[in-house]
Protein backbone atom coordinates (compact mmCIF):
# COMPACT_ATOMS: atom_id res chain seq x y z
CA UNK A 1 0.00 0.00 0.00
CA UNK A 2 1.41 3.38 -1.01
CA UNK A 3 0.84 6.33 1.30
CA UNK A 4 0.51 9.72 -0.37
CA UNK A 5 2.51 12.31 1.53
CA UNK A 6 1.20 15.84 1.64
CA UNK A 7 3.71 18.45 0.54
CA UNK A 8 4.48 20.13 3.84
CA UNK A 9 6.39 23.08 2.36
CA UNK A 10 5.71 26.15 0.29
CA UNK A 11 8.57 27.77 -1.62
CA UNK A 12 8.98 31.50 -2.16
CA UNK A 13 11.36 33.31 -4.49
CA UNK A 14 12.57 36.51 -2.85
CA UNK A 15 14.50 39.46 -4.30
CA UNK A 16 15.48 42.50 -2.29
CA UNK A 17 17.18 45.59 -3.71
CA UNK A 18 19.66 47.31 -1.41
CA UNK A 19 19.12 51.06 -1.87
CA UNK A 20 22.50 52.25 -0.59
CA UNK A 21 25.70 50.53 0.55
CA UNK A 22 25.68 46.98 1.91
CA UNK A 23 28.38 46.93 4.57
CA UNK A 24 30.69 44.03 5.36
CA UNK A 25 30.99 42.97 8.98
CA UNK A 26 33.52 40.14 9.24
CA UNK A 27 36.93 40.96 10.77
CA UNK A 28 39.94 40.38 8.52
CA UNK A 29 42.14 39.50 11.46
CA UNK A 30 42.33 36.01 12.99
CA UNK A 31 42.54 37.19 16.59
CA UNK A 32 39.47 39.36 16.23
CA UNK A 33 37.61 36.66 14.28
CA UNK A 34 38.05 34.26 17.20
CA UNK A 35 36.72 36.85 19.67
CA UNK A 36 33.81 37.60 17.31
CA UNK A 37 32.91 33.91 17.03
CA UNK A 38 33.15 33.40 20.79
CA UNK A 39 30.52 36.12 21.27
CA UNK A 40 28.18 34.42 18.75
CA UNK A 41 28.48 30.78 19.85
CA UNK A 42 25.34 28.93 21.00
CA UNK A 43 24.28 29.06 24.64
CA UNK A 44 24.95 25.98 26.77
CA UNK A 45 21.29 24.94 26.45
CA UNK A 46 21.30 25.38 22.66
CA UNK A 47 24.59 23.49 22.36
CA UNK A 48 23.24 20.61 24.44
CA UNK A 49 20.07 20.45 22.32
CA UNK A 50 21.99 20.42 19.03
CA UNK A 51 24.55 17.91 20.36
CA UNK A 52 21.75 15.59 21.51
CA UNK A 53 20.22 15.81 18.03
CA UNK A 54 23.44 14.35 16.63
CA UNK A 55 24.74 17.54 15.06
CA UNK A 56 28.52 17.66 14.73
CA UNK A 57 29.56 21.14 15.87
CA UNK A 58 33.00 22.47 14.89
CA UNK A 59 35.22 24.06 17.51
CA UNK A 60 35.78 27.82 17.66
CA UNK A 61 39.35 27.28 16.41
CA UNK A 62 38.06 25.31 13.41
CA UNK A 63 35.49 28.00 12.61
CA UNK A 64 38.15 30.68 12.99
CA UNK A 65 40.23 29.02 10.29
CA UNK A 66 37.17 28.66 8.01
CA UNK A 67 36.09 32.29 8.38
CA UNK A 68 39.67 33.55 8.05
CA UNK A 69 39.94 31.67 4.75
CA UNK A 70 36.58 33.06 3.57
CA UNK A 71 37.55 36.70 4.08
CA UNK A 72 41.26 36.38 3.27
CA UNK A 73 42.25 37.24 6.83
CA UNK A 74 45.88 37.47 7.82
CA UNK A 75 47.70 36.58 11.01
CA UNK A 76 49.20 39.74 12.51
CA UNK A 77 52.06 38.00 14.29
CA UNK A 78 54.47 38.26 11.35
CA UNK A 79 53.47 41.73 10.13
CA UNK A 80 54.75 45.19 10.97
CA UNK A 81 52.74 47.23 13.48
CA UNK A 82 51.10 49.65 11.03
CA UNK A 83 49.84 46.90 8.73
CA UNK A 84 48.68 44.81 11.67
CA UNK A 85 46.64 47.70 13.08
CA UNK A 86 45.08 48.32 9.65
CA UNK A 87 44.06 44.66 9.31
CA UNK A 88 42.78 44.61 12.89
CA UNK A 89 40.13 47.26 12.12
CA UNK A 90 39.26 46.07 8.59
CA UNK A 91 35.88 44.36 8.04
CA UNK A 92 35.27 42.43 4.83
CA UNK A 93 33.00 39.98 2.99
CA UNK A 94 33.39 36.27 2.46
CA UNK A 95 35.00 35.62 -0.92
CA UNK A 96 35.39 32.59 -3.16
CA UNK A 97 38.25 32.65 -5.68
CA UNK A 98 35.98 31.56 -8.54
CA UNK A 99 32.59 33.14 -7.77
CA UNK A 100 33.48 36.18 -5.73
CA UNK A 101 31.70 37.74 -2.76
CA UNK A 102 28.97 35.91 -0.85
CA UNK A 103 26.95 35.84 2.33
CA UNK A 104 25.63 32.81 4.20
CA UNK A 105 21.99 31.88 3.82
CA UNK A 106 21.89 31.56 7.60
CA UNK A 107 22.77 35.26 7.86
CA UNK A 108 19.60 36.07 5.94
CA UNK A 109 17.68 33.66 8.20
CA UNK A 110 19.02 35.53 11.24
CA UNK A 111 17.87 38.83 9.72
CA UNK A 112 14.35 37.45 9.18
CA UNK A 113 14.19 36.18 12.78
CA UNK A 114 15.37 39.54 14.16
CA UNK A 115 12.67 41.37 12.22
CA UNK A 116 10.00 38.92 13.40
CA UNK A 117 11.09 39.44 17.00
CA UNK A 118 10.55 43.20 16.74
CA UNK A 119 7.14 42.80 15.07
CA UNK A 120 5.66 40.27 17.52
CA UNK A 121 4.06 42.87 19.80
CA UNK A 122 2.91 45.17 17.01
CA UNK A 123 1.25 42.26 15.18
CA UNK A 124 0.08 40.68 18.46
CA UNK A 125 1.66 37.35 17.56
CA UNK A 126 3.25 35.65 20.55
CA UNK A 127 6.61 33.93 20.14
CA UNK A 128 6.80 35.06 16.50
CA UNK A 129 10.58 34.74 16.42
CA UNK A 130 10.38 31.07 17.47
CA UNK A 131 7.59 30.41 14.99
CA UNK A 132 9.69 31.85 12.18
CA UNK A 133 12.81 30.00 13.35
CA UNK A 134 10.98 26.65 13.20
CA UNK A 135 9.09 27.27 9.96
CA UNK A 136 11.11 29.51 7.63
CA UNK A 137 14.37 28.32 6.04
CA UNK A 138 16.66 29.87 3.44
CA UNK A 139 17.35 27.19 0.83
CA UNK A 140 20.68 28.55 -0.38
CA UNK A 141 23.71 27.89 1.81
CA UNK A 142 25.52 30.68 -0.06
CA UNK A 143 23.93 33.81 -1.52
CA UNK A 144 26.21 35.24 -4.20
CA UNK A 145 26.48 38.93 -5.07
CA UNK A 146 27.82 38.44 -8.59
CA UNK A 147 30.88 40.57 -7.85
CA UNK A 148 34.49 39.58 -7.38
CA UNK A 149 35.46 42.58 -5.25
CA UNK A 150 33.83 45.26 -3.09
CA UNK A 151 32.93 48.59 -4.68
CA UNK A 152 34.81 50.52 -2.02
CA UNK A 153 35.11 51.14 1.69
CA UNK A 154 34.30 53.71 4.36
CA UNK A 155 36.49 54.61 7.34
CA UNK A 156 34.33 55.89 10.19
CA UNK A 157 36.13 56.96 13.38
CA UNK A 158 35.83 54.69 16.40
CA UNK A 159 36.90 55.08 20.00
CA UNK A 160 38.57 52.09 21.63
CA UNK A 161 40.14 51.33 25.01
CA UNK A 162 43.63 49.82 24.73
CA UNK A 163 46.36 48.90 27.18
CA UNK A 164 47.67 52.45 26.70
CA UNK A 165 44.32 54.06 27.43
CA UNK A 166 41.53 55.45 25.28
CA UNK A 167 42.42 55.93 21.62
CA UNK A 168 40.64 57.14 18.51
CA UNK A 169 41.08 55.11 15.34
CA UNK A 170 39.56 54.47 11.94
CA UNK A 171 37.53 51.35 11.20
CA UNK A 172 37.48 50.27 7.57
CA UNK A 173 34.30 48.67 6.23
CA UNK A 174 34.20 47.23 2.71
CA UNK A 175 30.89 47.75 0.92
CA UNK A 176 28.93 46.72 -2.17
CA UNK A 177 26.89 49.48 -3.76
CA UNK A 178 23.17 48.77 -4.24
CA UNK A 179 23.36 44.98 -4.84
CA UNK A 180 20.29 42.95 -5.75
CA UNK A 181 19.98 39.90 -3.51
CA UNK A 182 17.90 36.88 -4.53
CA UNK A 183 17.22 33.74 -2.53
CA UNK A 184 14.57 31.07 -1.90
CA UNK A 185 12.54 30.48 1.24
CA UNK A 186 11.12 27.12 2.26
CA UNK A 187 8.16 27.76 4.57
CA UNK A 188 6.24 25.12 6.52
CA UNK A 189 2.72 24.96 5.11
CA UNK A 190 0.73 24.94 8.37
CA UNK A 191 -1.03 28.32 7.97
CA UNK A 192 1.17 30.04 10.55
CA UNK A 193 3.50 31.95 8.21
CA UNK A 194 1.61 33.32 5.22
CA UNK A 195 2.37 35.81 2.44
CA UNK A 196 1.01 38.77 4.38
CA UNK A 197 3.30 38.04 7.32
CA UNK A 198 6.33 37.55 5.09
CA UNK A 199 5.65 40.89 3.43
CA UNK A 200 5.36 42.58 6.83
CA UNK A 201 8.71 41.11 7.90
CA UNK A 202 10.49 42.34 4.76
CA UNK A 203 8.69 45.69 4.95
CA UNK A 204 10.13 46.25 8.40
CA UNK A 205 13.46 44.70 7.39
CA UNK A 206 13.86 47.20 4.56
CA UNK A 207 14.11 50.02 7.09
CA UNK A 208 15.90 47.98 9.76
CA UNK A 209 18.57 47.11 7.21
CA UNK A 210 20.66 44.04 6.37
CA UNK A 211 24.38 43.67 7.00
CA UNK A 212 26.72 45.70 9.18
CA UNK A 213 26.48 49.35 10.29
CA UNK A 214 22.67 49.35 10.21
CA UNK A 215 22.69 51.95 12.96
CA UNK A 216 24.24 54.38 10.47
CA UNK A 217 21.45 53.70 7.97
CA UNK A 218 23.33 51.30 5.70
CA UNK A 219 21.86 48.11 4.22
CA UNK A 220 18.33 49.42 3.70
CA UNK A 221 16.32 47.75 0.96
CA UNK A 222 13.04 47.40 -0.89
CA UNK A 223 11.25 44.11 -1.50
CA UNK A 224 11.20 43.64 -5.27
CA UNK A 225 9.82 40.11 -5.49
CA UNK A 226 7.98 37.70 -3.23
CA UNK A 227 6.58 34.99 -5.47
CA UNK A 228 5.21 31.60 -4.55
CA UNK A 229 6.87 28.78 -6.50
CA UNK A 230 5.58 25.46 -7.70
CA UNK A 231 6.09 22.64 -5.16
CA UNK A 232 8.77 20.03 -5.74
CA UNK A 233 6.38 17.13 -5.23
CA UNK A 234 5.73 14.66 -8.05
CA UNK A 235 3.29 11.74 -7.98
CA UNK A 236 2.32 12.45 -4.39
CA UNK A 237 5.87 11.92 -3.13
CA UNK A 238 7.65 14.95 -1.72
CA UNK A 239 11.08 15.37 -3.26
CA UNK A 240 13.08 17.69 -1.01
CA UNK A 241 16.45 15.98 -0.93
CA UNK A 242 16.88 16.40 -4.66
CA UNK A 243 16.39 20.15 -4.58
CA UNK A 244 19.24 22.04 -6.21
CA UNK A 245 20.64 24.71 -3.89
CA UNK A 246 23.52 27.15 -4.01
CA UNK A 247 26.18 25.44 -1.95
CA UNK A 248 28.65 27.30 0.18
CA UNK A 249 32.34 26.80 -0.67
CA UNK A 250 33.81 23.52 0.56
CA UNK A 251 34.12 22.81 4.29
CA UNK A 252 31.71 25.56 5.34
CA UNK A 253 28.74 23.40 6.38
CA UNK A 254 29.59 23.47 10.09
CA UNK A 255 29.19 27.26 10.10
CA UNK A 256 25.89 27.49 8.25
CA UNK A 257 23.40 25.77 10.54
CA UNK A 258 20.05 27.54 10.67
CA UNK A 259 17.87 27.49 13.76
Amino acid sequence: MTTTIKNIWTRWKVTIQITNELMAGIPKNKELIKTWLESRKPSDAAFTKRDAAGEVLPTVDELTEQVASDVGANDTKDKDTAQAEEDFSWLGFRKDDERGLWVRGSDMKAHIKDCANILKDLLELKALRSKVADRVYVVEEAIWFGKMDPDGHIEPPVHVMTRMGKRSALKRNDYILRPEISFTLRVLDDDVIDEELLRAIFDYGGTHGFGAERGLGYGRYTLELLEKQEPLATGGVVEQVGEIVERAPAARLGATHQN
